[in-house]
C-alpha cells in the first residue's frame, strides 16, 4: 500500500475526531451568556442524546463522512438555538425587523435541519444495511421516519412544558402562530424532500465508496485506494 493512501486513510480516520471537537467549542460558547440557562439545558439535551448515540454505535456502523458532516452541521444549529432560544435569535431578529416579519423564523430553520440530516442518516443506513432498495416505499418510510421524529420532538416540548410550569408560549416559541406545530413538521418534510432530491446522488457516491471501502481486500501494489478515495478525503 502506498504512503499517499496512507495519508488519506489517516485524515479519514481524524475528520469525525475534529467534526466533534468542533462540536465542543460550539456547547462550551453557547454555554456563556446564554439567554436563559433552563431553555440551554432542555435544549442541548437532545443533541447530546443525538451525538452520544452516534459515538455509541461508530464500532457497530460508521456512517460516510458526508453524513456526519450535516449531523455537525444540525447539531450547530441546535446549539445557536440553546444559546439565544429559537424565539430571540439575534441575527433573525434582525432580519424580522428589516422585512417586517411576523416572527423570528430561526425556529423555521431549525425545523428544516430536523428534516434535512435525519433523512440522509435513515436513508444511508436503510441502504447500506440492504434493508431496503430505492423505490416509492422506501422513500415514503425515509419521510415517515423523518415526521416521527418531528413529532417525537414536538411531545418533548409538550413534556418540558408541563414539568417546568412554564408557559407555553415560553417553551414551545409558538410566537403567536396557532399552527406552529404543523408548521414545525411541515418544515422537517420539506428539509427531509430537499435533503433526497437534491442530495440523493451525492450521498450515493459516498455509499458506495464506504461499501467498496468494506469489501475489497487492499493489496499492497495496488493502485485502487487512491483512485477511489483521493476525491473525496
Amino acid at each position: 500500500m502506498n504512503s499517499k493512501y496512507r495519508i488519506n486513510k489517516s485524515n479519514n480516520n481524524y475528520k469525525e475526531i475534529r467534526l466533534l471537537f468542533g462540536l465542543l467549542i460550539v456547547l462550551i460558547w453557547s454555554f456563556i451568556n446564554a439567554n436563559d440557562y433552563f431553555a440551554w439545558v432542555m435544549l442541548t439535551i437532545p443533541a447530546t442524546i443525538y451525538v452520544g448515540s452516534l459515538i455509541f454505535t461508530y464500532k457497530k456502523f460508521k456512517f460516510t463522512y458526508f453524513a456526519y458532516f450535516f449531523v455537525f452541521l444540525h447539531i450547530v444549529i441546535l446549539l445557536i438555538g440553546a444559546k439565544y432560544t429559537y424565539t430571540f435569535n439575534p441575527l433573525f431578529a434582525k432580519l424580522q425587523d428589516v422585512f417586517d416579519f411576523s416572527r423570528n423564523h430561526y425556529d423555521r430553520i431549525g425545523h428544516l435541519a430536523q428534516g434535512f440530516a435525519p433523512a440522509i442518516l435513515v436513508r444511508e443506513f436503510l441502504l447500506r444495511k440492504g434493508y431496503f432498495k430505492k423505490s416509492a416505499f422506501f422513500y415514503i418510510t425515509v419521510s415517515a421516519f423523518v415526521l416521527g421524529a418531528s413529532a417525537a420532538w414536538e411531545l418533548l416540548e409538550f413534556f418540558a412544558t408541563i414539568i417546568s410550569n412554564n408557559s407555553a408560549e415560553y417553551m414551545l416559541s409558538t410566537q403567536g402562530d396557532f399552527w406552529d406545530t404543523q408548521w414545525d413538521m411541515v418544515m422537517a418534510l420539506a428539509g427531509c424532500t430537499i435533503a433526497l432530491v437534491f442530495l440523493g446522488r451525492r450521498h450515493d457516491k459516498w455509499i458506495y465508496l464506504a461499501q467498496e471501502k468494506q469489501s475489497i481486500d487492499f493489496d499492497e501494489s495496488s493502485e485502487t485506494p487512491d483512485l477511489l478515495w483521493s476525491e473525496y478525503d
